[in-house]
């Protein structure tokens, strides 16, 4: 017969496993974040992100999220915008996107609230879009999920 301390132990383990799960569960039916750099600066850029909870008091707890990544320059005249689409294995969700050009040291950070309901994409994966403009500052575009938006 197992004694008190060997069911108590069993059933702290249980529900541990239990909650674990189901916080899996949650975070896995969540659609994944993707990150998309457009540089339309006729320089070549090296771009780092970093995806940071909103909630976070710590920025290496709080941190979910880096990449560097590689962008050619656009070519004089063409219609093309050197572009890059990495997976953030992050779930869609707010974050303070922290982004850095490291040719000139300059930096933006900003807040990404997706604007669809779970499940609500479609086709499109819900999407970070950084921008390089041809003056090469740094912007975020915005992914517009539909006709639930306030401004329609």
């Amino acid at each position: 017969m197992p004694s008190r301390r060997q069911v108590l132990a069993g059933a702290v383990a249980g529900l541990g496993m239990l909650a674990y799960g189901g916080n899996h569960l949650y975070q896995s039916s969540r659609p994944m974040l993707y990150l998309r750099l457009r540089n339309y600066d006729d320089e070549p850029h090296t771009v780092s992100t970093r995806l940071v909870r909103r909630d976070a008091t710590e920025l290496s707890e709080g941190t979910v999220f880096t990449d560097t990544t590689q962008l050619d320059a656009r070519d004089d005249g063409e219609e093309h915008v050197p572009w890059a689409k990495v997976f953030t294995r992050a779930p869609a969700r707010p974050y303070i996107v922290q982004v850095e050009l490291a040719q000139d040291g300059s930096s933006e950070e900003f807040t990404f609230i997706p604007d669809c309901e779970r499940g609500n994409y479609g086709a499109d994966e819900p999407e970070v879009v950084i921008e390089i403009t041809d003056s090469g500052d740094i912007r975020m575009e915005r992914q517009w999920c539909g006709s639930d938006s306030l401004w329609f």
